[in-house]
């Protein structure tokens, strides 16, 4: 059982899951950070010590977590190898990278990674957020089984590739999506139209997926192979060469993929 935590970082996914484990009851060790005064922050939240060095790290916790970006991970694992036992349970909290890259100095390895855009400045009903988990070793995949429905119900096991693959879906249902947005926007402003026009599209588009295969919703012109609106569209765009083969590929994608549907 995880009645403990010790946490390597003091961004959004460690601010959410400290916060909500504190809540729980789970009590929150240490938080360390480069940034003393952002450790201190989050640690003041959740009755934690707060330090930029790894020395001085809880060495009792039940659970390590490395909540940093992925391309700092590997310093980090390398970090507490010289300060916990091989045998300490420490886990990542990234959607990309494989709990492979723990087991190279812990036995117990894993991972909690909720597919869910967090931001400090957002307070949000944890209880509806799904946590994705996994772990090396079978008893540690119970304990954070156990641990994480302490704070959301919705939880699912997933396997190194079933996550890196879930990622890729975020990206494009999420971070492509707000691109497209900001293209939107762009549109709107430089033809002295207010984007707000757009939200109740936006909302209803992204609401009537819910339950629902998300290409029986498509509508727009591709689908409809309105090949006369696709030209003004593209005429439209004659002077944004990247949003004419953006809007063209996107159309040619729709279109392919109801032909093979």
């Amino acid at each position: 059982m995880i009645q403990s935590i010790s946490f390597i970082g003091a961004g959004h996914v460690a601010t959410h899951f400290a916060k909500a484990f504190f809540a729980a009851g789970i009590q929150i060790d240490s938080i360390v950070n480069r940034r003393l005064a952002t450790a201190r922050s989050l640690a003041a939240q959740v009755n934690a010590v707060a330090t930029t060095s790894y020395n001085k790290l809880n060495k009792h916790s039940d659970l390590y977590i490395i909540a940093v970006p992925d391309d700092v991970i590997t310093d980090v694992i390398s970090q507490l190898s010289n300060q916990l036992d091989t045998s300490a349970q420490v886990i990542h909290t990234s959607g990309a990278t494989s709990i492979k890259l723990i087991n190279t100095h812990f036995s117990n390895a894993g991972v909690l990674w909720p597919p869910q855009s967090l931001s400090k400045q957002k307070d949000i009903a944890f209880n509806t957020v799904p946590v994705c988990y996994g772990a090396t070793e079978t008893k540690m995949n119970q304990a954070l089984h156990q641990l994480i429905i302490k704070v959301t119900p919705h939880v699912q096991e997933v396997s190194d590739q079933q996550k890196l693959a879930l990622h890729l879906a975020a990206v494009f249902a999420n971070n492509f999506t707000n691109h497209m947005y900001s293209i939107a926007y762009d549109l709107c402003l430089q033809h002295n139209l207010d984007f707000k026009l757009l939200y109740p599209i936006i909302i209803e588009s992204s609401q009537k997926i819910i339950g629902e295969q998300p290409h029986l919703m498509q509508t727009g012109p591709a689908i409809r192979d309105d090949q006369s609106t696709i030209k003004k569209h593209l005429g439209l765009l004659k002077s944004h060469k990247e949003y004419r083969a953006l809007y063209t590929s996107i159309s040619n994608s729709i279109q392919q993929y109801k032909s093979n549907s």
